[in-house]
């Protein structure tokens, strides 16, 4: 389980640069960049501490609090808008419509069907 984690851990770092650059505008690209990639390496860096320390509190609250706040961002990614073949975003407008296509998109059904009568 510990393997599997880290795993999908490494795939989530190595997708986050690729997924901000695609949901910033071009204005705040670098900088929303670098907020993600501090926070990430700000979580590796206390992931250790709170490891040692939550382990002398009860020995499966490490893993059950990594598990839950993992759920969390899971849930917390459903709501991000859709970026596959859509233009990055410019200005601060682009990324209000691209919100609401992604809003009009979930309200279409993906099955159309065609009556030819």
């Amino acid at each position: 389980m510990a393997l599997i984690s880290r795993n999908l851990t490494t795939a989530t770092a190595g997708m986050l640069p690729i997924y901000a650059s695609e949901l910033f505008p071009t204005f705040l690209r670098s900088t929303g960049i670098g907020i993600c990639s501090t926070a990430s390496r700000l979580g590796s860096t206390l992931t250790p501490q709170s490891l040692y320390t939550l382990n002398h509190i009860w020995e499966p609250l490490p893993e059950t609090l990594y598990g839950v706040l993992m759920l969390i961002a899971v849930a917390l990614i459903l709501f991000l808008p859709e970026t596959f073949n859509r233009s990055m975003p410019r200005t601060l407008d682009d990324i209000d419509k691209m919100v609401e296509k992604s809003r009009d998109e979930e309200t279409t059904p993906l099955l159309i069907e065609n009556k030819t009568d």
